[in-house]
């Protein structure tokens, strides 16, 4: 059993398995970045999301796992491509995203 250590005063908000495997997405409400485990070696990336008060909801896209979103808690959502981690942002409008579903 592997334990992954979150960053202290952060905690768990929303976890993610990647569908292919392997990959372990979680965030928290006020760290800076989607963290990306790799559930084998406990190897984790950071992927900076600052959109002040860190994220309230992650989720890997189904299926071929090619894709990875995240929402801030100020409502606005990242699209990351898993291969290379480019990233683009989105503002629903109006309003703001409290959760992830993909269709």
């Amino acid at each position: 059993m592997r334990f992954l250590s979150h960053p202290p005063g952060a905690p768990v908000a929303a976890l993610s398995w990647c569908p292919l495997g392997g990959l372990l997405a979680s965030v928290a409400v006020g760290h800076p970045a989607v963290m990306v485990w790799e559930a084998a070696t406990g190897e984790k990336t950071d992927l900076w999301f600052r959109s002040g008060g860190g994220c309230r909801a992650v989720s890997w896209a189904p299926g071929s796992g090619n894709y990875l979103a995240a929402v801030g808690v100020k409502g606005a959502v990242r699209l990351w491509e898993a291969a290379s981690w480019t990233w683009e942002t989105h503002h629903p409008s109006p309003g703001r995203c409290a959760r992830l579903a993909w269709g």
